[in-house]
């Protein structure tokens, strides 16, 4: 099993646990699909997109272009320099305006001293598509995230455990850093070479400072996911359901990716 695809699980689980304003904090939570490319020798382009499905929000597409480039490795630490921009965008179904519209043009760097963690600086502009309540606005948008997550085959046939741990900074929020970190156990089915299907029992855990980046929680929760894996791209789809609701509305019910590494 390649790193690529270990991450891939990794990245999606970690997008089913944010709630609805989190990506103000996080970039959409994890450094995502960088975290599972290991640069090539002159560079690489990263596209992922995202859409993800909220009980009172509706849907919400969230989409990255970016293009990283090598620019040293120092024993087993790997260092490269990224540039590119996000757009975030709320179907107009939607009953509340619960994220913004918004374009994120940045660059940065990343490290990654081992295979299974990164940490990312970037600085860019954030700017809100106007409406007719809310004309467009341009700010800074500097961000720093650390993760790290690691993906268990166990010796018994199927069985896997997914651990994953998060910290975002953005200096234009005064109640950052927020902070997550889940244990996922779960039995792995694959009825096809390159579809892969796990059913999973959850303890998740998150801690801010503010309840629009999302509330301080713990849950434990029961879940699916499903993969289809090509060389160099994937798509995939989740869904879960708390056990005891810790909120009773803006919850993430599922989760629609699409990226690829080229």
């Amino acid at each position: 099993m390649t790193f690529r695809y270990i991450c891939s699980l990794i990245v999606i689980a970690s997008l089913c646990c944010a709630s609805a304003n989190a990506d103000e904090a996080t970039d959409v939570l994890a450094e995502k699909m960088v975290m599972s490319a290991k640069p090539a020798p002159k560079g690489f382009v990263e596209l992922y997109s995202e859409s993800s499905y909220f009980y009172d929000y509706d849907v919400v597409t969230d989409t990255r272009l970016r293009y990283y480039h090598p620019v040293a490795e120092i024993l087993s630490a790997k260092i490269a320099a990224y540039l590119g921009a996000n757009v975030q965008y709320q179907s107009s179904g939607a009953k509340a305006k619960y994220y913004d519209n918004t374009v994120n043009p940045h660059l940065g760097l990343q490290l990654r001293p081992v295979e299974w963690a990164s940490i990312g600086a970037q600085v860019g502009y954030r700017t809100v598509i106007g409406n007719d309540e809310q004309p467009a606005a341009t700010t800074w948008d500097p961000r720093m995230v650390a993760a790290a997550g690691y993906f268990f085959n166990w010796p018994v046939p199927k069985v896997f455990t997914d651990v994953y741990g998060e910290a975002s900074y953005v200096p234009r929020l005064s109640s950052t850093p927020v902070s997550i970190a889940w244990v996922k156990q779960g039995y792995r089915w694959s009825p096809l070479s390159k579809l892969k299907v796990d059913a999973y029992g959850e303890f998740y855990a998150r801690e801010s400072r503010s309840a629009d980046l999302g509330p301080t929680m713990t849950e434990w929760r029961i879940g699916g996911r499903t993969g289809w894996f090509e060389n160099s791209w994937n798509m995939s789809a989740l869904i879960f359901h708390p056990l005891e609701k810790h909120t009773h509305s803006g919850e993430l019910e599922g989760l629609l990716v699409v990226g690829g590494i080229f």
